[in-house]
């Protein structure tokens, strides 16, 4: 969207999904336009490569009408139809079947590959959506040709650290709570992300939350709305780039789609900074509660989560 590709020709190439997100950027409004650009990845993947796609999504059919490549589609639901009829048709897939068992399609030939919970991104299988990403990444490298045993090893060590996957569920173990860094930053992704949270939950579940300003009203309207049943507090903050906003502008949006989602005016606040948002959601927090923080500046919120529970180490 912002500077194309970077090269000619792929053997593999992966779209996993097209989201409602960046529209009004660059001009591109509907859904179909996003759909267009990102159609490229997969446009530009040799006849003889694969192109992965996901399953459940509705643009699936369309992205895949684009691509002279060969098709491969990955669901986390077995009985989803349309993974069902490629399958059937003895085309390249990925699923999660009803035991919970990672598995690869080749030619009708089921072939597992691991169990959701040996697989740590997913956090014992409470991340669905990261079950999905391990999906279409096994898909993927077995289109590559990546041996059976490589993609066993690699999903049995990729674990949700700042080292692996930096802004993604990156978890800190304090005393009496906990801290996650993510970079969820929509509301398809908060739709994503909301229920794991829930299933992480002990206590409360206290955020620090903004959205890009280069986002449309209806965009931090979807977001708040998405965000309001998964938090019991919620601290609002601006980016460092405002990205053509006043500050406090996004956050006033927020605000008031927090609150047209249910949450009450005493449960939301506003601050300045991404720093004073994240001191205050860790001053607030208290035995067994879980601070999520949305980050804009990943390695400084880090950075700073770390020096927090390092002061309680030595205190």
């Amino acid at each position: 969207l912002r500077f194309g590709l970077g090269y000619d020709w792929a053997n593999v190439g992966v779209i996993t999904n097209v989201a409602d997100d960046h529209r009004g950027l660059r001009d591109v409004e509907p859904l179909e336009d996003l759909s267009r650009v990102k159609s490229l990845v997969t446009e530009r993947v040799f006849p003889d490569g694969v192109a992965v796609f996901n399953a459940e999504d509705g643009m699936t059919p369309w992205l895949a009408e684009r691509t002279k490549s060969r098709v491969g589609l990955f669901s986390l639901d077995p009985e989803n139809a349309r993974f069902k009829e490629h399958v059937a048709r003895g085309g390249l897939g990925a699923v999660m079947d009803r035991h919970d068992t990672l598995c690869l399609y080749r030619s009708t030939l089921r072939i597992p590959i691991v169990h959701a919970r040996q697989v740590p991104i997913t956090f014992e299988g409470k991340a669905r959506y990261n079950i999905a990403n391990a999906l279409c990444a096994s898909l993927a490298a077995f289109a590559a040709g990546i041996e059976l045993d490589d993609i066993r090893g690699g999903l049995r060590t990729f674990h949700a650290t700042p080292f692996q996957t930096p802004g993604r569920a990156n978890l800190y173990e304090f005393r009496d709570f906990r801290v996650m860094i993510d970079y969820c930053h929509n509301a398809h992704a908060m739709k994503q992300v909301g229920p794991f949270l829930q299933a992480m939950k002990k206590a409360r579940v206290i955020a620090v939350l903004n959205a890009p300003g280069d986002r449309r009203p209806e965009d931090f309207d979807a977001m708040g709305r998405a965000a309001a049943p998964y938090f019991d507090r919620v601290v609002l903050r601006d980016d460092e780039d405002l990205r053509g906003r006043e500050p406090g502008e996004v956050a006033g949006y927020l605000r008031a789609a927090l609150l047209a989602g249910g949450l009450l005016p005493e449960q939301v606040e506003t601050v300045k900074t991404e720093t004073e948002a994240v001191r205050r959601a860790l001053g607030m927090a208290g035995r067994d509660d879980l601070v999520v923080v949305f980050a804009d500046r990943i390695a400084k919120v880090a950075t700073l989560v770390d020096f927090e529970r390092q002061k309680e180490v030595r205190a």
